[in-house]
């Protein structure tokens, strides 16, 4: 198999406090700085480079704003020139690129063929909410996919209930359109020893369920609250969970609720915590909840199966397909059913226990070797096309 130049484009914006996206980038550029193959990888991104792995093959870029202009230019106008002047597709040709890789759904108009990423068509499903009203955030992620995933040359989603939808709402043919689960992080693995200063440092109790996602209103932390309420009245037991995330505005609405509830004592805001000590919390929790009404796949699931955790999870189409029968699937709309099942697993020693097995099993295809291997056969896919011209 010849060698290709393949172009691997970061999205600069995603810093540590933006929680899974960062951390799924920082697992993805791990898969790939150490997978065998002929292929050279140059990877491309605008300011400070946007991970913490060690990168060969820098392309740092300048002027983003400039890029943001004339990208709209192109769009308007269909003109080319402005697409060519561009300082990504500059540094493409400058490198002899052959392919490039969005690694995360941010693709730009450029002059070389392409691979983008979706993790979701969330917006289409629940554009009712503020994340997705607001600021014209449906507008953005509809005219994003519309004019990038017809003309790409494979589109890589994690779930075949996304590869459907994909297919399904922008006419995409399933034929290039590639499953591959996405990888874990290597500290998810190794660090196996649990540190019990953990719950002194967070103020945490014994027993407490853990929501790590950001606050924002389609993650559904209003559905945790209604349940602790449930479980205090019905089975006049006090429930305790550490909400793991930064706050992108809905923060104060759930402590809110959570007071109006009597339940504030039972909740834990940890806000934005380092890697290491997400990882100590995965593994010291009864349980990991994700009550996500975004469908398509989650990284708290997957890292909780890497981390021996337990998962209640919502009956999305995505998420039943990827916890399956390793995790308890809920309504996301149901608190009686949610918070039902948060009991079953703290009383039930022998239901987590199978849940922790199973979970395990499903972690041995997220190894970042696997993620790598598969995403080199799509690169070798193309690089087989590649010998039909110049």
């Amino acid at each position: 198999m010849i060698g290709l130049k393949i172009g691997i484009f970061l999205n600069s914006s995603s810093i540590p406090v933006a929680g899974g996206s960062f951390t799924q980038r920082e697992a993805i550029v791990e898969a790939l700085t150490k997978a065998k193959t002929t292929h050279e990888f140059f990877y491309f991104f605008y300011g400070n480079t946007p991970t913490n792995s060690v990168l060969p093959n820098c392309v740092p870029l300048k002027g983003k704003v400039l890029a943001w202009v004339l990208k709209n230019l192109y769009y308007f106008t269909g003109l080319s020139f402005f697409k060519k002047i561009s300082p990504l597709n500059r540094a493409l040709e400058k490198n002899s690129i052959d392919l490039l890789y969005f690694v995360e759904p941010n693709p730009q108009p450029v002059v070389v063929p392409y691979i983008s990423t979706v993790w979701d068509v969330f917006h289409l499903y629940a554009p009712y909410f503020p994340e997705i009203l607001n600021n014209e955030e449906w507008e953005k992620r509809e005219k994003m996919y519309q004019r990038s995933l017809r003309k790409s040359s494979f589109v890589i989603t994690s779930t075949n209930a996304g590869k459907e939808e994909i297919s399904k709402f922008y006419l995409v043919p399933e034929e290039k359109i590639r499953v591959i689960k996405s990888p874990v992080i290597d500290a998810l693995y190794s660090q196996t020893k649990s540190k019990s200063d953990i719950f002194k440092k967070y103020s945490l109790p014994k027993d407490y369920f853990l929501y790590p996602a950001q606050f924002w209103a389609h993650k559904n932390h209003f559905e945790i609250i209604s349940a602790l309420k449930r479980i205090n009245e019905v089975y006049q037991k006090k429930v305790h969970v550490a909400f793991v995330g930064s706050d992108k505005g809905n923060k104060e609405y759930i402590k809110d609720l959570a007071k109006k509830a009597g339940v504030l004592n039972q909740v834990h805001f940890l806000g934005f915590v380092p890697t290491e000590d997400l990882i100590l919390l995965y593994k010291n929790a009864v349980c990991t909840l994700y009550l996500t009404f975004l469908g398509v796949e989650g990284l708290p699931p997957a890292e909780a199966f890497v981390a021996g955790c337990p998962v209640i999870a919502s009956k999305t189409t995505g998420l039943v397909e990827q916890v399956g029968s390793a995790g308890l699937i809920v309504d996301p709309l149901n608190h009686e059913e949610l918070a039902d099942a948060m009991i079953s697993v703290q009383t039930n020693k022998k239901l987590r226990a199978s849940m922790i097995v199973k979970g395990k099993k499903l972690a041995l295809d997220l190894h970042k070797e696997k993620f790598a291997k598969r995403l080199i056969a799509v690169f070798d896919e193309f690089a087989e096309l590649r010998k039909r011209w110049k």
